[in-house]
């Protein structure tokens, strides 16, 4: 008797006929199949870019984009064209889907011949159909010069001091000379002043100039933007935020972004230094990546053990960026080796298309970190997979200590191109040739928020991920417990929720210009904003309802996926589900907890609401603000103190 528990599978029967009616044909052409032919047993294979729906009973509808052909192919014959999710040979598929739906290994050729079949009606596609067409494809574009190196601070002197030192005298060792700018944020005047001082010492010791704006310089562009006819209280949130905010990041970023408007650059974050070591454990070729975060981690008990740089070479950080920023899918590729060195194992078939056509354009590119992990909480320990994971279960001595350290290294193994949400800025390239969303410029996370948001106005924009990792030394000390870390992965902070709400947002079809996208999602926005307070938080738990809910099937995916692993860490991961279950039936889980922390817990969502508003009103004025910035620019107004070199 069949086991219930396996996956249905095409099987022959004796006479040659398939159960499922699968077999030559594979399923029903609602139009002219291609009559172009392909080897099809040579080279690697993968699924195509389809649509797939299901319709009646056990069938799905198939829509290739590639062929532009419709074809209805029983669910199981659905099911192995989703399973070949890598490059592979038929073969090889066919033996890897007889280990994964436990059959006999006697059925390695029935698969095999359902194999070739999709793949010769183009539902499989090889890795030499992809760059078919590469030959006839001209020399990569130039790669972008990157001209200016920022770094945004506030309140932290020494430390914007070491950042500075080190990358200045990082960059001259390699004949680099770009403008070195700082946008300070800081309100105290005594502070700001030793800032000046700090960075006027700089220059007359290293030779450079560097340009810094703080509160009275954005005062300054801030007056220039409203001279030109912008709406003064948008300027003012873009710039400074809004009271009891007093975290605004996001504002000394879009400072940035205004200031070098039409121009790329590199940030880095004042507690970060150009100390540059290369990813622990290198790989071949370049990946594309579709999942959430193609990072992986390497755990550390201390400081010192992170940052040990024995791997470290000396690099130079502006090459390492240009090398893919402002490039397209297939540029990037094509200065990697081409085809040949593409791992696309977590790579989406619509990623793929993408490349096939020569589209998509890489808007972002960022290293790694050693030291500090950056985050708020260490949860993100124990919600990895693969290499990481294997790295913190190895033994439960080792696990008790690296659970929940704040000390990591974490990079990815080859140059990455990712379509996920993950993005953080402490070293980052911004092709600000283009017109990319603001920032939100209060609270933490605000880096999540961009990511979230350039995935939406650019359907082909991407980020490349570095396999370089540079140092991230906080002089204050950070710590997090068991405690916090559930506590931070149950409570929403304003960051989170506010993504949610952005992907809620879906656009209508057509082409759009970024700048009609960036309007209508802040359209969206300020509709929410314009809700009955009721109102509003009923869509914010029902957005969290659905988040509670993937999250929840993950941590379950996670334990059926690893059920070998050891027990301890099984326990931990049931106790973030549980936490998360009980956390999503109190009636004050959808309050952002970062803002219930300034004011009375009551005023925590209306504050919410209120921000949302006003980041909707700086979405739909953000291109004429950009577009202004330009101009200025143009006419030589730049709201810069310049600490020259003499």
């Amino acid at each position: 008797m069949q086991d219930q528990h396996k996956p249905e599978t095409p099987e022959r029967r004796e006479n040659g006929s398939s159960e499922t009616g699968c077999c030559e044909p594979v399923g029903r052409n609602t139009h002219q199949s291609s009559s172009a032919k392909i080897d099809v047993d040579a080279g690697e294979f993968r699924i195509a870019h389809l649509d797939m729906v299901p319709v009646g009973l056990l069938q799905e509808l198939v829509y290739s984009h590639s062929s532009r052909e419709s074809r209805i192919l029983p669910a199981p014959m659905a099911d192995l064209l989703k399973r070949c999710r890598s490059f592979d040979t038929l073969e090889g598929h066919a033996e890897a889907l007889v280990d994964e739906l436990m059959l006999d290994p006697d059925q390695v050729p029935t698969l095999l011949d359902q194999l070739r079949s999709l793949a010769e009606q183009r539902l499989l596609v090889s890795r030499q159909e992809i760059g078919r067409n590469w030959a006839q494809i001209e020399d990569p574009a130039t790669p972008v010069e990157i001209e200016n190196v920022a770094m945004v601070t506030c309140d932290r002197v020494e430390s914007a001091r070491r950042c500075f030192d080190s990358t200045i005298r990082s960059l001259k060792e390699r004949g680099r000379t770009p403008r070195y700018l700082v946008f300070d944020d800081t309100r105290d005047r005594e502070t700001a002043y030793r800032y000046r001082e700090m960075l006027g010492e700089l220059t007359r010791a290293l030779g450079v100039p560097i340009s810094y704006a703080g509160r009275e310089e954005k005062q300054r562009l801030a007056g220039w933007l409203t001279e030109a006819g912008l709406p003064a209280p948008v300027v003012q949130f873009a710039l400074f935020g809004l009271p009891p905010c007093q975290m605004t990041v996001g504002a000394n970023h879009n400072a940035e972004l205004l200031t070098l408007a039409g121009e790329p650059f590199i940030n880095m974050d004042d507690d970060t230094l150009c100390r540059i070591a290369k990813a622990p454990e290198r790989a071949d070729g370049i990946e594309l990546f579709s999942r959430a975060d193609p990072t992986q981690l390497w755990y550390y008990p201390d400081r010192q053990a992170a940052l040990a740089a024995e791997d470290g070479e000396p690099t130079d950080v502006l090459a390492m960026h240009r090398r893919f920023l402002g490039q397209s899918l297939r540029g990037c590729v094509q200065s990697c080796g081409g085809v040949a060195s593409l791992v696309a194992d977590q790579a989406s078939p619509r990623i793929l298309a993408v490349l096939d056509r020569d589209g998509g354009k890489v808007l972002a590119t960022m290293t790694g970190l050693m030291g500090d992990s950056g985050m708020e909480v260490s949860s993100y320990n124990l919600l990895r997979d693969g290499a990481s994971l294997d790295r913190l279960t190895r033994s439960g001595a080792s696990y008790q200590r690296l659970a929940y350290t704040r000390e990591v290294r974490r990079t990815v193994l080859r140059p990455t191109l990712s379509e996920g949400l993950h993005l953080m800025t402490p070293n980052i390239a911004l092709d600000n040739r283009l017109l990319l969303p603001p920032f939100f410029p209060v609270q933490r996370n605000q880096d999540g928020i961009f990511g979230a948001t350039i995935r939406l106005l650019f359907p082909e924009g991407y980020v490349g991920f570095l396999p370089y990792m540079v140092a991230h030394e906080p002089l204050q000390g950070r710590a997090s417990s068991r405690k916090d870390n559930l506590i931070a992965f149950t409570r929403m902070r304003a960051a989170e929720i506010l993504i949610q709400l952005i992907l809620a947002f879906e656009l209508p079809g057509g082409t759009w210009l970024t700048a009609e996208r960036t309007r209508a999602l802040g359209y969206h926005l300020v509709d929410l904003g314009a809700l009955a307070p009721t109102d509003f938080a009923d869509v914010v738990s029902k957005r969290l309802a659905r988040l509670v809910a993937n999250q929840v099937s993950m941590f379950d995916r996670m334990i059926e996926e690893n059920e070998d692993r050891p027990e301890f860490w099984i326990r931990d991961v049931e106790e973030y589900r549980d936490t998360l279950l009980d956390a999503a039936i109190d009636p004050d889980y959808a309050l952002p907890r970062d803002l219930a922390a300034l004011v009375p817990p009551k005023q925590a969502l209306p504050l919410m609401q209120e921000l949302v508003r006003h980041y909707g009103e700086l979405l739909i004025l953000w291109p004429d603000m950009v577009q202004t910035a330009r101009s200025l620019r143009a006419e030589d107004r730049v709201p810069f103190t310049i600490l020259p070199a003499e």
